[in-house]
């Protein structure tokens, strides 16, 4: 994928911090390495299913949803935008996390369990989820 510069900050500040409806997301940069934040929603049709945001950190990347209470389509959302980006040629990520900030959840705890499995699994993602504002340091 190749972003349009206006979907793209550079930033390097100690937090960088959305929010959208009182939901969420930091990342949390004491470090203050370069990140490269992406408004996918900016960057990618919208008829295409996609998360919020893609931060890009040297060889790492952050897939970032911000979502009501539908959990399991906020990972569905993930995952398209992280296979759009494999397809696409873009640098290589040595890491990948799925973030997820929610008003509710209605998923099991069970359930919420064998998503971050799958992820793990299938992807080589680990999943962060928070109510209201998720958390993350880089």
């Amino acid at each position: 994928m190749i972003f349009e510069k206006e979907c793209v900050e550079l930033r390097d500040d100690p937090v960088i911090a959305k929010k959208n409806n009182g939901i969420g997301f930091r990342l949390e940069n004491p470090k203050r390495k370069k990140v490269e934040l992406v408004d996918i929603d900016c960057a990618i049709p919208a008829s295409t299913i996609k998360c919020d945001f893609l931060a890009r950190v040297e060889h790492a990347g952050y897939f970032i949803e911000l979502k009501g209470q539908d959990l399991p389509y906020a990972i569905r959302q993930i995952v398209a935008t992280m296979k759009d980006y494999d397809r696409s040629g873009n640098q290589r990520l040595k890491s990948r996390t799925a973030v997820v900030a929610y008003s509710r959840n209605k998923v099991s705890s069970t359930r919420m369990k064998i998503l971050t499995q799958e992820l793990a699994a299938k992807f080589n993602t680990r999943l962060i989820h928070n109510k209201k504002v998720c958390s993350v340091t880089i």
